[in-house]
């Protein structure tokens, strides 16, 4: 009975251990996941206020992606695609807010996000 107790405990142990394993692979998977969700996102989406969500992850996933190891096969792969869609939102927030302040300069407008 005494060998079935302590090997029922290791099994226990061993399985929490998995656990906390699949959590922080699901965590590193996460971040370094670039889905074509998340690319039409950032790519199509309308630029406003909910546009900033979409950043806010994005740059999450930047932060990430700076926090990893230059050797890693993950780093390699992943860089190229966070770095086109960083220029590519750069470049549509540069566009929405010269269009915004191209509309100031016309009289009696009045300026108001989406």
């Amino acid at each position: 009975i005494k060998h079935l107790q302590d090997k029922s405990l290791l099994m226990n142990i061993e399985l929490q251990n998995q656990k906390q394993t699949e959590m922080e692979l699901n965590k590193y998977v996460d971040e370094l996941e670039i889905t074509s969700e998340f690319i039409e996102q950032i790519t199509n989406y309308p630029v406003g206020k909910d546009y900033i969500q979409y950043l806010i992850k994005l740059n999450s996933k930047i932060q990430f992606h700076q926090s990893l190891d230059h050797e890693w096969t993950a780093y390699q792969d992943v860089a190229t695609k966070l770095l086109t869609l960083q220029n590519r939102a750069t470049l549509r927030i540069r566009s929405f807010l010269i269009q915004q302040f191209n509309e100031l300069g016309v009289p009696k407008t009045n300026i108001s996000l989406k």
